[in-house]
């Protein structure tokens, strides 16, 4: 499992919008262990999930079998 034995990478994007709206990295890998995912859309020549919970929306991607690449992350309601 990713989360476990795996990588999470935050993009460039990622960092500058988590320190603009005040999320952790810690409020991400929750989103991730407790969050569901939405319908996966192709985007850039990749796949990203959309993981959601009450508070915080997460999109990643997969780099590789090992590694997560969080694309952004948001608050929501």
């Amino acid at each position: 499992m990713i989360l476990v034995e795996g990588t999470i990478t935050y993009s460039l994007h990622a960092s500058y919008r988590m320190t603009e709206r005040d999320i952790t990295m810690m409020d991400c890998e929750n989103v991730l262990w407790a969050g569901k995912v939405k319908h996966p859309e192709w985007k850039n020549g990749t796949w990203r999930y959309n993981i959601v919970t009450g508070r915080l929306e997460v999109v990643i991607e997969f780099a590789s079998e090992n590694e997560i690449v969080i694309v952004t992350a948001m608050k929501t309601g």
